[in-house]
């Protein structure tokens, strides 16, 4: 099965033009080919800033779950979190409540 295509169009300058259209030639492939496989190893290069964000922002997932499992060691604790967060918030909030 084929895959979706878009199209996309440029407005290039023609010195441009005959440098991509005399390299694509050199290779035997079209200028279509040629600016694909340009476009590929530039995105593999040097990825679009999301792309980079997201990366980064999964390695720093992963470093922060591999040092909790680290410091907890695997353990399971008992108990839903939200509960405990819930009961935390309303004892500071009987503090507060108290120091009034």
């Amino acid at each position: 099965m084929a895959t979706a295509r878009k199209r996309l169009t440029l407005d290039i300058d023609e010195d441009l033009q005959r440098r991509l259209k005399a390299a694509a030639a050199l290779q035997g492939i079209s200028m279509r080919e040629f600016c694909e496989g340009a476009l590929e190893d530039r995105l593999v290069q040097d990825p679009p800033d999301e792309l980079q964000r997201a990366k980064l922002r999964r390695e720093a997932v992963d470093a922060i779950l591999a040092r909790s499992k680290a410091r907890v060691g695997g353990r399971k604790f008992p108990g839903n979190s939200a509960d405990i967060i819930r009961e935390e918030r309303e004892l500071r909030a009987e503090q507060i409540d108290n120091r009034i």
